[in-house]
């Protein structure tokens, strides 16, 4: 082993002896053009990633989600009037399909009814009738469907107190709507937001006309 060091050690003292060895400008420029090509072809690259399928589909559909979701958040407050208005009625659509139960349908009905008065009032505002109407027909659907979910509930009692509600909210909204229709001088607006009034308030009977069940039946004579 010490042989083997000595060696190397006598070596490297011969080496260091010896005189720097300069190229000449030639083999400088050859030295500097095969580096300049190696460079220039830059690193190998990787071989291209192959997608399977399944990995696209659920990209594309992660990406279009997110799409979506920006989509109908950018359009929550748009008005009729406005280019995202679509988005807003398609992402109020696909909320009402995914909504379970008659109660919960009926709460929602009642908020896009709140949510199409209140597009009625910006459009008449803006003296856009054409889509306050349009606006309040959809209101007045809105009422509709959430009479019919009303129908729809559980117990006679849970009914009952869905179309207490209902009609608490037709009165507020029938305020609201009277209010409006004062301050508004167009004659076509004004006979639009009278019938919108009209249906709304005739959306469900009044509970003191319906015919009230007894809590217990009479017993028969013996």
């Amino acid at each position: 082993m010490n042989t083997e060091m000595d060696r190397f050690q006598r070596l490297a003292e011969r080496l260091q002896g010896l005189p720097a060895i300069t190229p000449d400008a030639a083999t400088r420029i050859r030295a500097w053009n095969l580096v300049s090509a190696r460079l220039a072809g830059g690193p190998v690259a990787a071989p291209a990633r192959r997608w399977r399928p399944f990995r696209l589909a659920t990209a594309l559909v992660a990406a279009l989600a997110v799409l979506l979701v920006g989509s109908a958040v950018a359009s929550a407050q748009s008005l009729p009037n406005s280019a995202l208005y679509p988005i807003k009625r398609l992402d109020e659509g696909l909320r009402m399909t995914l909504t379970l139960g008659a109660p919960a349908r009926f709460d929602y009905h009642l908020e896009l009814a709140r949510i199409r008065l209140a597009e009625a009032q910006a459009m008449v505002n803006a003296d856009r009738l054409d889509l306050a109407e349009a606006a309040l027909e959809s209101y007045e659907a809105d009422l509709a469907d959430a009479a019919a979910e009303a129908e729809q509930a559980g117990s006679p009692a849970d009914q009952a107190l869905l179309e207490n509600r209902l009609q608490e909210a037709i009165q507020v909204h029938d305020a609201q709507l009277a209010n409006l229709q004062g301050q508004v001088t167009n004659p076509a607006a004004v006979a639009a937001i009278q019938a919108a009034r009209d249906r709304a308030l005739n959306t469900t009977p009044p509970a003191s006309d319906k015919p009230k069940t007894p809590a217990h039946s009479p017993k028969s004579s013996p």
